[in-house]
């Protein structure tokens, strides 16, 4: 992927990477299984990229290493699917059989580690962020009953780290 306007010289460069590494891994790049996409590159200096490098042009939305990519990034819409999923993990969970503790495992371990390669890949929305917090603060201080309770601890609180005295939850804001 090329994030901004791709040049000749680039390309080419990015050529000698993937040539060295077919020859230092004793792989081949398949092409024909390969896309290049680009953002902030001029349709004419697509197409000869493209017949240069030899891969096809891609196009948007797509999916890679399961994280769905899109021409603009930073829309709250692009991130629906993973917001439902974790809202999904969170109904399908038996609350009336965890307690604080429990509830605190699943969300680091779970619904935290979902977030971790997405949130570090590409930006995020701080509205995506800010709805995330409240569904792990609405998942660990109500569990299955849906009326509001008082948090026990600041949400700052529970995510310093143990050393600190916290409880290690990871904070989206810092993965971003």
């Amino acid at each position: 992927m090329l994030y901004r306007h791709a040049t000749l010289k680039e390309a080419r460069k990015i050529m000698e990477i993937l040539i060295d590494f077919t020859s230092a891994s004793r792989t081949e790049i398949n092409k024909e299984n390969s896309d290049i996409y680009f953002f902030n590159t001029p349709t004419p200096s697509q197409s000869f990229l493209e017949k240069s490098m030899g891969f096809r042009i891609g196009n948007f939305p797509t999916k890679y290493l399961g994280i769905q990519l899109n021409d603009q990034q930073n829309r709250v819409a692009n991130w629906k699917t993973l917001m439902g999923k974790i809202q999904w993990k969170m109904q399908n969970w038996t609350f009336k059989m965890l307690n604080i503790q429990s509830r605190i495992i699943l969300l680091k371990s779970v619904l935290q580690s979902i977030l971790i390669y997405q949130l570090t890949s590409q930006a995020t929305p701080k509205t995506v962020c800010q709805k995330m917090v409240d569904m792990f603060k609405k998942f660990l201080w109500q569990g299955p009953s849906m009326a509001t309770k008082w948090a026990l601890l600041s949400w700052s609180w529970l995510n310093k780290s143990l050393k600190e005295g916290g409880l290690g939850l990871r904070d989206p804001y810092i993965l971003n």
